[in-house]
């Protein structure tokens, strides 16, 4: 069975695990962040760039057909027939009629559903799309690709715009309240479009929802090594938080599995880490949620290169740590860079 929403937290709102009574009595001192991540950041430099790469290509995603059954039993809802769905973290759509969509609850060390990483809907399921929207509460969604790539559809169009301002899928109504260019509190060359949005069921008013559409990531190479993701993070605020790129596993892999290290920063801050958390940073951890998580060992290469700049902005790497970042590391990642702009592939 999927796993469903843990009945102690509200539908409205994710929040973190509540403290217990006690807790600064009873527990141990936290570690600083610079011990909790130090075994994961030494591996990263012991690996360099071509030992992240090598470790991508040696996880791979083998799922039985047992893990999958209502993804084959809806084939025609699925963008992607090499991308599975897996029951136990799907999403479960409860108002009647058929409950599959191609989602999945994906945890953090904050809660069990911090996010909702799906696939672009399609002509046939941008109704579905709107059932779980309003099912989960979802109140902010991060939309990681673009709706055409030389004339191939990515993304079917779900969201009103300004010359076609209110949009209608089934039961539900969308209507634009406005829209924006996200303003970032530090210069980054990422583009992102904001839109604010009120969804109606049934001619009843249910919820209004931010669309932020990151709208410059590149459909060949990689983006530059900036804390945008942070920033549009925090934006988002709790959850759930529906990301999604065209395939739901791509840049919708590298976000959330970024995210994660921010709500370890977050626990942290609150006195309330797992002592076991550095084991949970990998790739296999990850897809246990949602599998296929992060497409290419560039995508792999590039959240790593993220986390550690993350590290070095919060002061949480070493001295000798920061020296190996901008040093080797550093060489080792731009001709890395460089070698993608050669010859990458298209971001599905």
């Amino acid at each position: 069975m999927p796993r469903r929403r843990p009945s102690s937290l509200p539908r409205a709102k994710w929040r973190l695990r509540p403290r217990p009574s006690g807790y600064a009595v009873n527990r141990p001192p936290p570690r600083p962040l610079i011990d909790v991540w130090s075994g994961v950041v030494s591996w990263i430099f012991r690996c360099n760039v071509s030992g992240l790469r090598a470790d991508f290509r040696a996880c791979k995603s083998v799922v039985d057909k047992s893990e999958t059954q209502a993804f084959l039993l809806n084939m025609g809802k699925n963008r992607y027939k090499d991308v599975p769905c897996l029951d136990e973290t799907r999403v479960v759509l409860e108002d009647g009629g058929n409950d599959y969509i191609h989602a999945n609850y994906f945890a953090t060390p904050g809660g069990d559903n911090r996010f909702i990483c799906c696939q672009a809907p399609l002509k046939e399921t941008v109704v579905d799309h709107w059932r779980m929207i309003v099912q989960e509460k979802v109140y902010s969604i991060v939309m990681l690709c673009d709706y055409m790539v030389d004339g191939k559809e990515k993304c079917s169009e779900y969201i009103p715009t300004t010359d076609k301002p209110e949009m209608t899928f089934g039961p539900f109504t969308i209507k634009l309240i406005k829209t924006a260019k996200f303003k970032w509190k530090r210069q980054f060359k990422a583009i992102v479009n904001t839109s604010t949005l009120e969804v109606f069921k049934d001619g009843k008013s249910v919820q209004e929802v931010i669309h932020y559409h990151w709208i410059n990531l590149p459909e060949r190479g990689l983006p530059p090594v900036e804390l945008a993701a942070y920033e549009l993070l925090m934006a988002a605020g709790s959850g759930p938080i529906m990301v999604h790129d065209s395939s739901g596993v791509g840049w919708a892999g590298v976000f959330v599995f970024f995210a994660y290290a921010v709500d370890v920063e977050d626990l942290e801050k609150r006195n309330d880490l797992p002592r076991s958390l550095p084991a949970l940073w990998s790739l296999a951890a990850v897809r246990k949620e949602r599998t296929e998580l992060i497409e290419t060992e560039a995508q792999y290469v590039y959240v790593h290169m993220l986390l550690l700049q993350h590290l070095k902005r919060g002061k949480h790497l070493s001295s000798s740590a920061v020296e190996i970042l901008e040093g080797d590391f550093a060489y080792e990642y731009d001709l890395f860079a460089r070698e993608l702009l050669r010859g990458a592939p298209d971001w599905r």
